[in-house]
């Protein structure tokens, strides 16, 4: 009778020992709960990490671009064109659309002029998609302005506003 008491003992113990090692629902509850606002947190500031990375490289073209321009106008000073004209640097990340005459990316189009007459230089770059926002050089004699537009967007805001601290001017709305 001792060896069964002891066996129903034992069993007991290895049953309460089982209940033990598991987490309860509330435990698991709270640990979703923490992980779905820290994902509610740190989502919003990658898709903007990630917006900065692709006007990063928006705004590397846009400088290859300038320099391309400024090299034809002093080669041709009486000579006016496109950028498609003279392109004989390889842009980042996209391909020529032949019939309008412009640059395609993923997410960007690039469109650039020469005007001889009166020395202008004009580059447009705006995001494809839903034209949240564009990028504009632009400038006549040399004397280039730069311009950022948005369409009442977050994302178009802050990435003007920032551009806005290294120099850029921001225009709300597109004319």
């Amino acid at each position: 009778m001792n060896k069964m008491y002891q066996k129903n003992i034992s069993n007991e113990k290895n049953a309460l020992k089982r209940l033990t090692n598991g987490f309860t629902l509330i435990e698991l509850l709270v640990v979703v709960l923490i992980i779905g606002i820290l994902a509610a947190v740190a989502l919003p500031q990658y898709t903007i990490a990630v917006e900065k990375a692709r006007v990063s490289e928006a705004l590397q073209n846009m400088r290859v671009m300038e320099d391309s321009l400024r090299l034809h106008m002093l080669a041709n000073p009486a000579e006016d064109a496109s950028f498609f004209d003279i392109a004989s640097v390889e842009l980042q990340g996209g391909a020529w659309n032949e019939v309008s005459g412009y640059y395609e990316t993923k997410y960007f189009r690039y469109e650039g002029s020469y005007s001889a007459r009166n020395q202008y230089i004009g580059i447009e770059v705006s995001r494809d998609s839903d034209e949240e926002y564009r990028f504009v050089i632009e400038g006549e004699n040399g004397n280039l302005g730069k311009e950022c537009w948005t369409q009442n967007t977050e994302t178009g805001r802050k990435i003007c506003k920032q551009l806005q601290s290294n120099g850029w001017n921001y225009v709300e709305g597109y004319r």
